[in-house]
């Protein structure tokens, strides 16, 4: 029944939009939508489509802010055993300017996140 609605639901937004361009010079476009696009997005609603959307989205943001606090965790760890990514902390050295210490790490902490983050 969801897959009907669905479909249903998408079938008359389509059909509304194609009112709006086909006949935007006379009015009938935004006749045509109010007509097939609106009860569309509602039969989507019903359908539970735009919920299940949210709750997918909301799932992938907890998923990316977890793997965030897994990849600063790992460069903490890496940090504390001392197995740092000697060219990265060069290359932090070198983009601090000659900075103290801190701005060095806090440099190499940046380049690190982004180097895992591509892996």
């Amino acid at each position: 029944m969801k897959i009907f609605l669905s479909i249903l639901g998408g079938f008359l937004i389509f059909i509304g939009m194609g009112y709006l361009f086909e006949n935007e010079r006379d009015g009938l476009g935004i006749l045509g939508t109010l007509i097939f696009a609106i009860p569309g997005v509602g039969i989507l609603v019903y359908a539970g489509i735009v919920n299940d959307a949210k709750e997918a989205v909301q799932e992938k943001v907890k998923e990316i802010k977890k793997t965030e606090a897994e990849l600063y965790t790992q460069i903490s760890q890496e940090l504390e055993s001392g197995t740092i990514d000697k060219g990265l902390w060069t290359q932090a050295e070198g983009e601090s300017g000659g900075g103290d210490e801190k701005k060095v790490k806090s440099i190499y902490i940046k380049l690190r996140y982004k180097q895992l983050s591509r892996e």
